[in-house]
């Protein structure tokens, strides 16, 4: 007999965690522009950003977007049916509830918004201050 391990939910004290990976991330990848797999654009904005892939091998860190990324190293799980999902729909999908949120959450949209225009990871977080 198996048992599954519960997945880990998202909750309101890993916002901080979450924003400092992210920042982690940029730091560490400033020139690193995200490109998602088979990438089109709309209104010069990258439409089907990966949360999963479309990383680049000069960056092994670098396994998704810069929010799915970071959500990946600290520890979540990501289901493939979110993995096109946008930042605060991933972040609701792992179990948050953002209603009461948004003022805290809405850094993290400018910065996916941001790194979809085609802004390194590095500037996407210096335009989201």
């Amino acid at each position: 007999m198996t048992t599954e391990t519960p997945q880990k939910l998202f909750t309101p004290q890993d916002i901080p965690l979450l924003k400092a990976e992210i920042i982690r991330l940029a730091t560490k990848y400033p020139d690193f522009v995200y490109r998602p797999p088979s990438a089109a654009t709309i209104l010069g904005v990258l439409s089907g950003c990966s949360n999963l892939s479309g990383g680049d091998e000069r960056y092994p860190d670098c396994k998704g977007c810069i929010v799915g990324q970071a959500v990946q190293n600290l520890g979540f799980t990501i289901d493939p049916i979110y993995n096109r999902t946008p930042a605060l729909g991933l972040l609701r999908s792992l179990g948050l509830e953002i209603q009461s949120l948004h003022c805290e959450l809405s850094w993290f949209t400018y910065v996916q918004i941001d790194q979809d225009k085609g802004c390194t990871w590095g500037q996407a977080i210096q335009l989201s201050k």
